[in-house]
Formats: C-alpha cells, sequence, structure tokens
C-alpha cells in the first residue's frame, strides 16, 4: 500500500507542478510574482516547481487561488483515483482504442493526398487494429481479463 501512496503522491505533485508552471509561463509571470499573489514565499513556489516537495494543503490552496484555477480542476484524471496500479496499463489501453476509433471514425487517410473514406472502409480499419492488438469487439484486450 505504501507503494500505491507513493505513486499517487507523485502523480498529485507533479500535476500540481505542470500547472503551475503552464500557468506562469501563460501568463508571462516568475516565482517572486506567484508567490507574491498568493501570499507565500518564493521558496514554496520554487519547491513546487523542482518538484521536490509536495506542497501542503493550504499552499496548494493558496497557489491555486492565485493562479484563478481550482485544485479539483488542477488534479482531475482518471490515474490518481485508479486503486490498484495495475489498473494503469489497462486504462492507457482503453484510452489509446478509443482515442485510436475516433480519429479513424472522424478523420481522414492521409497518404499524397486526402482521401475521404467510407464507413466500411473505416470499419475495417477498426477492425483490422483490433485484431491485430488482439482486442474483442468491445474494445478490452483479450489477455486482460486473464490473471
Amino acid at each position: 500500500m505504501k507503494e500505491l501512496d507513493k505513486q499517487r503522491k507523485n502523480i498529485v505533485t507533479e500535476r500540481f507542478r505542470d500547472a503551475v508552471v503552464k500557468w506562469m509561463a501563460d501568463h508571462h509571470s516568475n516565482q517572486s510574482d506567484l508567490a507574491k499573489r498568493a501570499g507565500v514565499t518564493r521558496a514554496i513556489v520554487a519547491n513546487v516547481i523542482s518538484g521536490h516537495r509536495t506542497p501542503t494543503l493550504t499552499s496548494a490552496v493558496l497557489l491555486s487561488r492565485a493562479m484563478g484555477v481550482s485544485l479539483d480542476e488542477i488534479e482531475s484524471g482518471r490515474i490518481a483515483d485508479v486503486a490498484d496500479p495495475s489498473q494503469f496499463a489497462k486504462l492507457f489501453k482503453e484510452d489509446f482504442l478509443k482515442t485510436l476509433k475516433s480519429t479513424v471514425k472522424n478523420g481522414q487517410y492521409y497518404s499524397r493526398e486526402l482521401v475521404e473514406l467510407t464507413d466500411d472502409q473505416k470499419d475495417t480499419i477498426i477492425r483490422l487494429i483490433y485484431a491485430y492488438l488482439d482486442v474483442s469487439k468491445t474494445g478490452h484486450f483479450k489477455g486482460d481479463d486473464k490473471q
């Protein structure tokens, strides 16, 4: 359980760090400006950006408010909510398949020129990819259910 807690903490810390770095870049701000705006020390912002420390709840709330973003918005996502780390791979596979299917269904085939695909051609491409990846029609990897 300690390993899972460590993984979750790392994910949450990294997401928060990424949000702070992005906000600073988008707003042409620096560590001192954000710290002043949030009412924290520059060292707290520096520690968040370096990723060496997970911010305290108080620091996280103050920084997120200063950035105008809720903590929930920063930390939303499926991976941190997964109870079992072995489920990470399954989530990535399922997300990949959904994205791939959407791309084929909604996109065009790129070669030397754009070619509009028929629905039958799109279905064939998806079926062949699923067969190659050993995936059932529902989009689940056949080997994932076996222990």
